[in-house]
Formats: C-alpha cells, sequence, structure tokens
C-alpha cells in the first residue's frame, strides 16, 4: 500500500498508521483523531519571506521532545512566535546549498521543499500550500495544494499570487522579460520539448514544470543559471543591457541544458568523474538539441564548441582531470567545458553516425549502455582510446587533441537529429 494521507474535517491522519481505525470509524458515529502528522502552512508573506505556519500545534508538541527545534538550523529559518516560522527569499545559494533554497522570481515564490521538511520526530509532515497559482509536479493549482513530506524528496515548488500570471502550459516566464522576447523564449521551449517527444521519444517534461525570471539582487554578480528538479528553474542575476538583448537564446541554451539532465541516470553522481559526465553531457546534448531544432544553425553549433575548448584550455595545466579532481582543484566551469569537448571529441574519434552515436550517449547516460564506447563515455579507466585520454590527461597532449578537434570541426558537420531519425 502507498502512504497517502486521508483527511476530513474531524480528522487527519496517514493511511499506514490509520487503517484499523478508520474501518472503526466508519462503522461508528464517534468522531475519530488520529495521531495527526505535523501541518506546515505555506504562505507568502507581506515582507517578502514565506510564513511557514503549523496547523496542528498538538502534533507540535507530541513530536518535539527535549526541547528540540523543529527545523534544522543551518536552513536559516527563523521562528517568529510558538507556531509561526519565515524563511526569508533570497536569490543566492549558501555554499552548503544543494539547490536554491528560497527565492523570488518574478512575480512568485520558487521553493526547494526538502530544506522544509521537519526534523527528529517532527517529520510525518504535511505541507498546506496557499496561492492563486501553485506548480506542482509538472501542473498548476489554484488556491490550495497538500503535499506529504513523504513525497518531497528532490523536489521544488513555485507558486504566486499574481491576478494573471504569464503562463503557459506549465511554465511561468517573468512579467519582467518584455514582449516579443517572452513570445521567443516560449517558442524555444516549445521547439526542445518537442525535439525530446518527435525525435528522442521522451516525454522529458513529464512531471516537471518550468520558470524563467529576471533576479535581481545584492550579490553584485551578473550570469545567468538554473537547475532541474521537479521545476526546471532559469534565472538571469543582474543582468546588463546585453544580456538582455540576448535573453531568448540565454534561456532556450539553459533550458536545453537543464531539460538534458533529464535523460540522465542518477548513479551517474556516484562516479569519480560525476561532474564532467553530468554538466558536460548536458552540455553537448544542449548542442545538439539546439542545432537539431534549428535554434543555432552549424557556425554557431561550432562556435560554441570551440569556446568550450578555449576554456578549457585557458584552465589546463600539467596536472590530468583525474589529478585535478584527487586535488579538489577543478574551476566551476572546467566540468561544463572540458565536459563538452570530450563528448565533442568522443562524436569525430567515433566513426558513428549522429543517430548511432546519440544512441550510444543517451544508453551510457540512462546507466544502460556496455561496451567500450560507453567505457569511454563514462570516463572509466579501461577507456582505450588515445584521443579521449589525451583530452583528460595534461596540458601538452590536450593541446594536441585540441588541435585535431579544430579539423574536424573545420571540414565534418557536428551531429545533427532529425524526426524520423
Amino acid at each position: 500500500m502507498s502512504l497517502r494521507t486521508v483527511t476530513s474535517s474531524d480528522f487527519t491522519c496517514t493511511a499506514r498508521q490509520a487503517i484499523l481505525r478508520l474501518i472503526a470509524f466508519c462503522t461508528s458515529a464517534i468522531p475519530l483523531v488520529c495521531h495527526a502528522g505535523l501541518g506546515l502552512h505555506l504562505s507568502e508573506a507581506d515582507d517578502d519571506s514565506v510564513r511557514i505556519s503549523l496547523t496542528e500545534p498538538q502534533a507540535t508538541i507530541s513530536c518535539m521532545r527535549d526541547g528540540s527545534e523543529l527545523f534544522n538550523p543551518a536552513t536559516g529559518v527563523r521562528k517568529l512566535t510558538e507556531g509561526h516560522y519565515e524563511q526569508r527569499l533570497d536569490s543566492e545559494a549558501s555554499d552548503y546549498a544543494v539547490y536554491l533554497k528560497a527565492a523570488r522570481m518574478g512575480g512568485g515564490i520558487y521553493m526547494y521543499l526538502p530544506y522544509f521538511v521537519p526534523v527528529g520526530h517532527c517529520r510525518d509532515a504535511e505541507f498546506e500550500v496557499s496561492a492563486r497559482h501553485i506548480l506542482w509536479n509538472g501542473r498548476w493549482h489554484a488556491g490550495n495544494v497538500r503535499i506529504h513530506a513523504s513525497a518531497v524528496r528532490g523536489k521544488s515548488l513555485f507558486f504566486t499570487n499574481e491576478a494573471a500570471p504569464h503562463i503557459a502550459g506549465a511554465s511561468y516566464l517573468d512579467a519582467a522579460i518584455p514582449e516579443p522576447m517572452r513570445s521567443r523564449i516560449g517558442a524555444a521551449f516549445d521547439s526542445i520539448a518537442g525535439f525530446y517527444r518527435d525525435t528522442l521519444h521522451v516525454d522529458a517534461l513529464h512531471g516537471t514544470g518550468v520558470v524563467a525570471a529576471i533576479v535581481r539582487n545584492d550579490g553584485g554578480y551578473t550570469g545567468f543559471g538554473g537547475d532541474a528538479t521537479s521545476i526546471i528553474r532559469m534565472s538571469v542575476d543582474n543582468p546588463r543591457p546585453s544580456d538582455l538583448a540576448a535573453l531568448d537564446r540565454t534561456f532556450a541554451a539553459t533550458f536545453a541544458h537543464e531539460l538534458a539532465h533529464k535523460l540522465q541516470s542518477e548513479r551517474l553522481f556516484a562516479r569519480p568523474f560525476a561532474r564532467y559526465i553530468v554538466e558536460g553531457g548536458a552540455d553537448f546534448m544542449k548542442l545538439v538539441v539546439l542545432r537539431s531544432a534549428a535554434l543555432i544553425d552549424d557556425d554557431q553549433a561550432r562556435r560554441l564548441v570551440r569556446k568550450a575548448v578555449a576554456d578549457c584550455a585557458h584552465a589546463a595545466d600539467h596536472r590530468s582531470m583525474a589529478e585535478k579532481l584527487a586535488q579538489q582543484a577543478v574551476a566551476p566551469r572546467e566540468p561544463y567545458d572540458c565536459g563538452m569537448m570530450y563528448y565533442a571529441v568522443a562524436y569525430y574519434a567515433s566513426g558513428l553516425s549522429p543517430e548511432d552515436f546519440i544512441s550510444a550517449f543517451r544508453a551510457a547516460m540512462s546507466g544502460d549502455g556496455s561496451g567500450p564506447l560507453a567505457a569511454c563515455l563514462l570516463f572509466e579507466t579501461t577507456c582505450t582510446d588515445p584521443r579521449l585520454a589525451g583530452v583528460a590527461a595534461g596540458r601538452s597532449r590536450f593541446l594536441e587533441q585540441a588541435g585535431w578537434l579544430e579539423a574536424q570541426l573545420s571540414s565534418r558537420p557536428l551531429p545533427v537529429l532529425r524526426a524520423g531519425d
């Protein structure tokens, strides 16, 4: 039996806890009160924070023992009064964060829910979210949503109280993005998702929402980024005029990268070269998707690879990738740039057609690949391809392969897939 929440005006309990009592309840006129799970009501506060109110005060008394705190202090949830807490919104992730915790995104609020699951004896909790529009599990809901804490592993939530937000399907686009750029971004998202559906035969947005916004904060930096949970979240931070001019291309590229993560097995993260595989693989797949969906042309695709090679070369020194990993000396962008270059070399060195290479690449990313090519695509020590070994080696051997890759880029097309291939 799956764990689900049963509610009525008289009681709240989990099915696993209460099934026998429910039988008695249904055959009796006596009201039933089960041992209630903790209720956490989430809503937008006027001071740009999220208000967390306890809906089951009695449950708090029973689950909090020995003066323990309800939330992990490291998450920064602040107690206001008995039964009331707040989480300030911040668009900057702290060093310990796996994902951005709670942030203003356009006219709404993004939350990574695992940070808000209570600790200790209070983990049997249910989130109740109130807002005009709530994006959860790839669907919009109005007014109120209840989510048991057991269902939030690796998942995010977005909600907004805007009267008329810019919503299309399961996507939200910040009203600060000017038209017609907003329309171009929406069309690019549709083209990318359509490529996955029609050519790769994958519903990559199943159970997944999309949020894209312009973010302004006090961090003093500019840039773009995102993450992929149950919501693909993308932002451009403190944009300069030039950033705004290219916003449609930036969001399309970020969306293609983040959606590529949906093809990857969680088992990849246990590998020594996980960051190169996961981020470099997503950047390489981004290139294939944008080119195949006709969102960039061949010259633009080649420029993306050349930029990755140049940036990877800038970070190269006498150490191999393995040595840098062991010394924790990998720069933040290295796995993206060097990983994309690695997979571009792998494509040209394989001698395979675009269709056969991408099929092998997808099998490796999903954990189903086998054989010599899969070993190379997963950076395994058994890979015997000298070109890929050179990419992962120190600067002199790396530069040899960078020169070889440039010769391939100048004479051979990058992989392109078409519907029906």
